[in-house]
């Protein structure tokens, strides 16, 4: 378990903290991660969201597929063709 002493720091109408590049790093965390925070038990939760995939094309992406090697050649749609398909 990784444990640090932090203070925080005005920011705005609010409070900021910052975490730590070690467990940021551990957690896979960056400045476009998104959190949710609460209170439990007078206690700050803060988790990571785990949001689900808006498109096919993104979950490939997200997993490190990439669209460019013959082995994983793959063919998203534009979106005009949305709605078109030929079954």
């Amino acid at each position: 378990m990784m444990k640090s002493s932090l203070k925080l720091s005005n920011w705005g109408n609010s409070l900021g903290l910052r975490i730590p590049k070690q467990i940021a790093d551990e957690l896979n965390l960056t400045d476009k991660t998104s959190v949710s925070i609460s209170l439990v038990n007078n206690q700050i939760l803060i988790k990571k969201d785990f949001r689900r995939p808006k498109s096919i094309k993104e979950l490939y992406e997200s997993r490190g597929y990439e669209n460019n090697s013959d082995d994983q050649k793959l063919f998203f749609p534009s979106e005009d063709l949305r709605g078109r398909e030929i079954i």
